[in-house]
């Protein structure tokens, strides 16, 4: 169905504007991506969901590299007064990325590779190269702000940790572009906000006005996060640590999101369930089980046919989240053993 706007002037004259695409008006992605970054109020962030608020610093075609250095070019990048970040990919309607997952894997490599840059690299980036300092950057891009420093410190530490917005901007979103990233949902360390938003082109049927109105329809807003490992090493007699960054690759983002976008209960991503909530990643199945253990009640366990306890144990053993759940959420050795015998008990995860 074809949404209609009617506007009447103050002397009762009546407009009629009907909904168009980019490819009618003849127009480029590059043409919906200037409006956006001359009106960002159109992406619709400004909400209590999500605590963002301008005014922002706005960066079109800003070029950088993965931790794997490939070079990507997000089409816009949004600092704002709030301290949050917004990633924007910006597609036709006609464009076939948006009618399959690489978009969504597209703007999650971009966020998850911004947050990879050191402090000196996001000052050169976002001055093209003029500024170093990243405090003094920040203060020059938000001269009104009354404590840069804070706001500063809250950019830098959003882009850290990854809490970053990503947005699907398009003129129309096309059949299962929704639904893909609706079925979305891939639990790691890093936590990004997904929109993916129409800013439908309207035309009047007076065509003697040469106007455009953009109307944005929010078509969905979840969660979706990706994959990012931080390792700092000190070595002996060295003042300055050793850092070293994975991130989740575009081709385990795209993996990932293929897993979760079928129509199944459960796909060959999924290999296990606590108390009926079902998942993929190694980590949150033992994070689960001591939740639902500290509860008080009791683990009912599902492991798929195919997996060995014994060995997701181990290899849980080794990962870096093993000493990070056991120092922040205060685990005992008692509750670990807990959770590796109800694991090991595991009853079968059936196809439902």
């Amino acid at each position: 169905m074809n949404n209609t706007i009617v506007t009447y002037t103050a002397d009762g004259k009546k407009t009629v504007w009907l909904p168009t695409t980019l490819d009618d008006m003849k127009k480029e992605e590059q043409y919906l991506e200037s409006v956006i970054a001359e009106t960002p109020e159109l992406l619709r962030l400004e909400t209590r969901r999500t605590g963002v608020y301008g005014p922002y610093a706005i960066f079109r075609q800003l070029r950088f590299a993965t931790p794997q250095s490939r070079e990507i070019i997000p089409d816009l990048l949004l600092l704002s007064a709030s301290g949050d970040v917004i990633v924007v990919e910006v597609k036709r309607s006609s464009n076939p990325e948006l009618r399959d997952r690489r978009v969504i894997a597209q703007a999650i490599d971009y966020a998850s590779s911004l947050s990879a840059l050191s402090d000196k690299e996001l000052a050169e980036l976002f001055s093209h190269g003029r500024e170093s300092a990243w405090i003094s950057l920040v203060t020059s891009m938000f001269p009104g702000d009354k404590d840069p420093e804070d706001l500063a410190a809250t950019l830098q530490s959003n882009i850290r940790a990854g809490k970053l917005h990503i947005v699907v901007a398009c003129d129309k979103a096309p059949v299962g572009l929704y639904e893909m990233a609706k079925s979305v949902s891939v639990q790691s360390y890093l936590s990004f906000s997904l929109d993916v938003i129409e800013i439908t082109p309207f035309l009047s049927d007076n065509r003697e006005a040469d106007e455009i109105m953009f109307v944005p329809n929010v078509r969905l807003s979840t969660e979706i996060v990706a994959r990012t490992a931080i390792t700092v090493t000190y070595q002996p007699g060295s003042p300055v640590p050793s850092v070293s960054i994975a991130t989740t690759s575009i081709e385990e983002i795209e993996e990932n999101i293929a897993a979760v976008s079928r129509e199944k209960t459960w796909t060959k991503g999924i290999w296990y369930a606590v108390n009926g909530v079902q998942g993929a990643e190694l980590p949150t199945l033992f994070e689960r089980c001591i939740k639902r253990m500290r509860e008080g009640v009791n683990l009912d366990v599902a492991l798929r046919t195919d997996v060995d306890a014994n060995m997701k144990i181990d290899q849980f053993k080794n990962h870096w989240r093993y000493e990070d759940y056991t120092t922040r959420l205060g685990i005992t050795p008692e509750e670990w053993e807990r959770a590796f015998s109800a694991i090991r008990s595991a009853r079968s995860l059936e196809e439902g």
